[in-house]
């Protein structure tokens, strides 16, 4: 909390008065919200988090608070709370809640600006409130008095949820005026699509009364729920020695569900006493109802428990974890904590108390664990996300008020944030209409009023989907309204399925494929009645992946936990290494800003980097600089992530001055060493200003002109952001953060970008190109049926860069051993759909048998339809040396003079020499081959391939260089040895 300096006695008593009713209700133990307290800007009077154990020592603050005289400081304020008091080391923790409240009485009359701390604390996910006192300052006017855009500039957004303007200190009443209810509100996840067990002991240690708390406090837990078919649905088990389902999932009101709860009966046994303690019994009971569960529901268990188990538990805790199902625990009495934790298989999932009528204390944090659980899906990709919902008068207020719901549900699973995901909502009707745009809003709390604010807009029953779409394409995802040019894009299109103009809306959609927009399509209503043909071609294949159809909109509900799923599954592909090839240098600062202890975060999180990159797995190298007077090279570029990683953690810290200018230098010059043709990319860690500035500006400029990829970092408050985007590539290649404890919230946006940056762009550059593409896959004895599985996968990645639909590209695909399988093959055309492609693909059977290649292409060369006036591509692989090579040569010829443009990928046992009699040339550029590998190092090669692929389509339909859009190859013969 930060106040204004208060200028009259009386004003402070009241403030002081405020301070002990309004605050000493909060528990101030661990992950409890604290509070802190700055007299601005009295550094005196500033208490830290780690100051204040208690409410007693926050009391004890507020009433050490003095009158002031002075000016009113606030930008000064702010920027030494963001610097000294907002830090981990004062005692702020990452994860919990960030709230701030700044009380002031007067105009700003100092020189620091107010924007720019206030904007550093909300970049920290911290939702501030700005309380003005008195009134809106007059002209001339400094005290008693507030400046209302000063507020603004202060506070979150929106401003009417934030601000607050009231006449005098009397008035200071949170509650009043709604800020208590924002920082006391309850965890809640209503509509969480769930199957719920509460296993209950009724043992003999409980007793019939403190089974009733128990009852009760299961009853408790269940009503913060929706419940029904598509929302939470309840089972309870009651287990003694043995364990029976008092509630099954067929119960789908609340009311019932209390009414068998109520029901349960205290199991007695001789003497008074109930039975044992057979948890693991129970939880098998629980695991088997959960089995049943349909795709798509969170499957969670809630554990209650007052002693140590009779039987074992162990293995059956285990096998449902590795199902996949959440368990948390809640231990009484004499449960012992270490087994509940074996059965949670987390310490932070199982809580205790000494007695049953103190179980309704952890509802709050039990109720916060099962939300994160079932909504924190992919918490740390960057994302541009837009959600466009159909709001024509055919759907109504009550459904609206459902859709609207079931988007801050969704948008719950994404952590949001500048490098992490954004958000924009749009309505349609007969023309779009934005509700927030991209770069608006900036935390998760924001978004979720921003939807909630959302009313219908009750146009015309006639939707335009293809202005919308277009909205979406030229407005939305463009800069200019927030969208980064690096970040993956989603659109998720909420429709009832029926457009007047079907033609216009593929034309739309189509654009927005060739944009790398992943589309999903949710369709509400009856099926019979909505355009499938038209869903179907919006939706980004494979279709079964981005469409989902409900019947009403309540059913939505049902899929969200696949929609997040599937959305961060396409983010996560596209931002992925699996066809990224690279030459890197990381350079990292050690001078003497730097210190010691940061030095040892930055190499750990070098190190943990460089792992994320698959250097290994996908062929990237990497080169390590440390610099500071002296430029020291610490690994030059290396695929081996282990002696990486070991020479980094050797790198001693040796201060000095800020040699940016040289460090980059020398990186150049490492990266020339490597290969000629893959990405070259330049990672710049510092913390400081450069101390060589002359070197830097000469160095910027050969950089400028070498095509090196640079990304930079910059660390702490004293770095130069002119230095850094003038080193950058690219403003979207700058990062900034405020310490290096937080520079790993960069981490997954930083490596997504350098990813994507170094993988070939083909599917929206020829994606949807007139070719004729043919497989053919060796399926001979040597191939192994294990190795003809990851050919058919590679065979599907690959086609997927082109577009199936508009049956302007054909594929085809022909497996051979002995023979050809011309019963099994797929011919050019026939198939226009990927999903059926796929599904064709992987019911190809494995034969085995000998390797006759010369049949195959003498087969392909006589009976393929090509078509005379499009590219034809050949895509050929094999893993030996073929029994009837003797036609090998002719046969491949006679493709080549046909105007097939020849790709063979030879594996293992495959021989070099025979790969070119076929390939067509360059060889560099159409044989590939991978010695002493099986068959699953193909897919490493897939990025390669499509990048050649695409060359080749563009050069022959539109002459075009693709070396300007597209990254050129290089001569891969990798070893696997």
């Amino acid at each position: 909390m930060l106040v204004s300096q208060i200028r009259q006695l009386h004003q402070l008593g009241q403030a002081r008065s405020f301070f002990h009713r309004r605050f000493f209700f909060f528990n101030h133990n661990f992950g409890l919200p604290k509070i802190e307290n700055l007299d601005e800007i009295d550094h005196r009077k500033a208490r830290n988090w780690r100051q204040c154990f208690s409410r007693f020592d926050f009391a004890g603050a507020i009433d050490g608070m003095k009158k002031l005289n002075g000016d009113t400081c606030i930008g000064e304020a702010l920027d030494y709370f963001y610097r000294n008091m907002f830090t981990s080391q004062a005692g702020q923790r990452s994860d919990v809640e960030q709230r701030v409240i700044v009380m002031t009485d007067g105009k700003r009359n100092c020189p620091a600006e107010i924007a720019k701390p206030a904007e550093l604390i909300r970049a920290q996910e911290a939702e501030i409130y700005a309380i003005g006192i008195g009134h809106q300052c007059g002209y001339g006017e400094n005290h008693n008095c507030y400046d209302r855009q000063e507020l603004h500039e202060i506070a979150s957004k929106p401003a009417d949820k934030y601000v607050f303007e009231i006449n005098n200190f009397d008035q200071l009443i949170l509650k009043r005026i709604g800020i208590l209810g924002d920082v006391c509100q309850e965890a809640e996840c209503p509509d969480i699509f769930a199957d719920i067990v509460f296993v209950v002991d009724s043992s003999g240690s409980i007793g019939p009364k403190r089974f009733d708390y128990m009852k009760n406090w299961v009853k408790s837990i269940a009503a913060s729920f929706k419940v029904g078919e598509n929302f939470a649905r309840f089972s309870v088990v009651q287990y003694t020695k043995t364990a029976k389902t008092v509630v099954d999932f067929q119960t789908l009101d609340l009311s019932s569900i209390s009414q068998k709860i109520d029901s349960m009966i205290y199991f007695q046994g001789r003497n008074g006493r109930g039975g044992k303690t057979f948890t693991g019994n129970a939880l098998e009971r629980a695991h088997t109802l959960l089995k049943e569960s349909e795709p798509g529901r969170k499957r969670i268990v809630l554990l209650l428990t007052d002693g140590s188990s009779d039987d074992e538990y162990g293995p059956v805790a285990k096998a449902i974890r590795d199902d996949k199902v959440d368990i948390f625990a809640v231990g009484v009495g004499r449960a012992r904590k270490n087994e509940l934790v074996e059965i949670t298989g987390d310490e932070q999932r199982v809580w205790q108390t000494r007695t049953f009528n103190n179980i309704g204390q952890f509802n709050q944090k039990l109720l916060a664990e099962v939300c994160s659980a079932s909504e924190d899906v992919c918490p740390d990709q960057e994302l541009d996300l837009v959600f466009m919902l159909d709001s024509s008068g055919s759907i109504g207020t009550a459904n609206f008020e459902i859709a609207r719901d079931w988007l801050i549900s969704v948008t719950k699973s994404f952590q949001i944030g500048p490098v992490a995901t954004q958000v924009s909502v749009i309505q349609y009707t007969s023309e779009p209409i934005p509700e927030f745009d991209l770069n608006d809003f900036k935390t998760a709390a924001e978004v979720e009023d921003g939807i909630k604010r959302m009313r219908l807009q009750n146009g015309s029953t006639r939707t335009d989907k293809a202005r919308a779409l277009d909205f979406v394409s030229d407005v939305i995802f463009t800069k200019n309204f927030g969208a980064r040019s690096q970040a993956p894009k989603v659109l998720v299109l909420i429709s009832d399925g029926q457009d007047n103009h079907p033609e216009r809306v593929l034309e739309a959609a189509k654009k927005l494929h060739g944009q790398d927009v992943s589309v999903f399509v949710i369709g509400i209503g009856n099926e019979s009645q909505m355009n499938i043909k038209m869903m179907n071609q919006i939706a980004t294949e494979p279709i079964t992946k981005h469409i989902k159809y409900a019947n009403t909109v309540e059913g939505i509900n049902k899929f969200k936990n696949a929609l997040t799923g599937q959305i961060c599954e396409d983010v996560r592909s596209k931002q992925s290494c699996d066809s990224a090839s690279m030459d890197m240098a990381i350079v990292f600062d050690g001078s003497d800003s730097v210190k010691a202890d940061n030095f040892k975060k930055l190499k750990t999180w070098t190190g943990e980097f460089i792992d994320k990159l698959g250097v290994q797995e996908y062929g990237a190298q990497v080169a390590l600089v440390k610099y500071a007077t002296s430029i020291i090279k610490v690994s030059e570029l290396s695929s081996d992530v282990d002696e990486l990683k070991e020479k980094l953690m050797k790198v001693p810290f040796i201060q000095g001055k800020t040699n940016t200018g040289g460090a980059l230098e020398r990186a150049q010059q490492m990266l020339a060493e490597g290969r000629p043709s893959v990405p070259k990319i330049i990672l710049l860690i510092t913390d400081g200003d450069a101390t060589d500035k002359e070197r830097l500006d000469a160095q910027i400029e050969k950089l400028k002109k070498s095509n090196i990829l640079i990304y930079t970092i910059g660390v702490g408050d004293l770095i130069d952001r002119n230095e850094l985007n003038r080193i950058a590539t690219d403003e979207d290649f700058v990062y900034e953060t405020r310490d290096f404890d937080s520079i790993s919230k960069i981490k997954s946006s930083l490596l997504g970008r350098v990813c994507k940056k170094a993988k070939p762009k083909t599917s929206g550059v020829c994606g949807d190109i007139s070719v004729d593409l043919q497989f053919i896959v060796d399926s001979s004895s040597s191939v192994t049926r294990k190795n003809f599985g990851f050919a058919k996968n590679f065979v599907a990645n690959v086609s997927s860069v082109f577009d199936l639909r508009s049956g302007d590209v054909q594929v085809g695909v022909l497996t051979y051993s002995t023979n050809v399988h011309s019963d099994s093959a797929i011919g050019l055309g026939a198939i226009h759909s990927q999903d059926d492609f796929v599904e064709k693909v992987q019911s190809m059977k494995y034969t085995g048998g000998d390797t006759h290649t010369g049949t195959a292409l003498r087969y392909i060369s006589t009976n393929n339809r090509w078509r005379e006036e499009v590219p034809k591509i050949l895509i050929f692989v094999t893993d030996g040396t073929p029994q009837d090579r003797a036609i090998v040569p002719a046969a491949a010829r006679s493709l080549r003079d046909k105007g097939v443009r020849i790709f063979a990928i030879g594996v293992g046992n495959a021989v070099e020499s025979e790969l070119k009699e076929i390939a067509s040339e360059p060889y560099e550029n159409h044989a590939i081959f991978i010695q002493g590998a099986d068959y699953s190092a193909v897919q490493r090669v897939r990025g390669h391939l499509e990048r050649l692929v695409c060359n080749d389509v563009l050069k022959i339909t539109t002459g075009q260089d693709p070396s300007s859009t597209l990254s050129s190859g290089f001569n891969f013969n990798l070893s696997f040895n």
